[in-house]
């Protein structure tokens, strides 16, 4: 594997939570979220980055239309768009190997439950994406909302039939996951191995710089 290393990536999630604060103005933000877009298709995820770029162009024009006829939700869909920069750096770390991220990160002495609550979290989304999939399909093999549309007129129903199942099986998740992480001995206290590279290369420290430098020329480009 030649991607970057996870330590690389909470790094340069420091680094752009730092710049993300300090920046003032949209257009700072528009620049935050294209430097960050280039990092992870400099981290080999250039289809993850395509989606959030489409995601932040649909909030903003949504934020915009809704401006004059809502305010709260203008509001709210602002805020999610300029959070989206943190996101893209945030799910270079969600993507990484469970088994990689706990050996990189205990190299920086974080503590070992606070490691086996992220390993486990970074799992749980993927398959709870999974289980909502499954419930869907439970309710259409069922007949109970055969169009789109009956969903708004029954919305109690729709809750009942979706978030019941759903709150059941992440219960039932939640202990399968942490049966999984105890079989694996993530709580062991014996050293960890790990089949995957460990250790900084010059893609690292390129990817940190080019960042930094990044991030610098923006702020004193557009971000003051």
């Amino acid at each position: 594997m030649n991607r970057l290393d996870t330590r690389t990536h909470l790094f340069v999630l420091i680094l752009a939570t730092f710049f993300w604060v300090i920046m003032h103005g949209k257009l700072a933000i528009h620049c935050l979220l294209l430097i960050s877009a280039c990092y992870l298709c400099y981290a080999e995820y250039p289809r993850r980055a395509l989606k959030f770029i489409i995601a932040y162009i649909i909030l903003i024009m949504l934020a915009y239309l809704s401006a004059p006829y809502m305010a709260i939700l203008y509001i709210i869909l602002n805020t999610f768009a300029r959070a989206i920069p943190l996101m893209i750096i945030g799910a270079t770390i969600m993507k990484a190997n469970p088994s990689q991220l706990m050996e990189s990160y205990q190299r920086l002495h974080i503590p070992k439950m606070l490691l086996v609550m992220v390993c486990i979290l970074i799992r749980f989304f993927p398959v709870l994406r999974k289980e909502m999939f499954f419930i869907r399909d439970g309710i259409r093999a069922r007949g109970l909302f055969p169009n789109w549309f009956d969903i708004i007129k029954h919305p109690a129903m729709a809750y009942e039939c979706f978030f019941m199942p759903l709150i059941a099986r992440c219960l039932k998740l939640s202990s399968e996951l942490g049966a999984s992480a105890e079989l694996r001995g993530l709580d062991s206290p014996c050293p960890r191995s790990c089949i995957y590279r460990i250790g900084f290369s010059v893609r690292d420290i390129l990817a940190m710089l080019l960042y930094s430098a990044g991030g610098i020329a923006i702020y004193w480009g557009v971000g003051r």
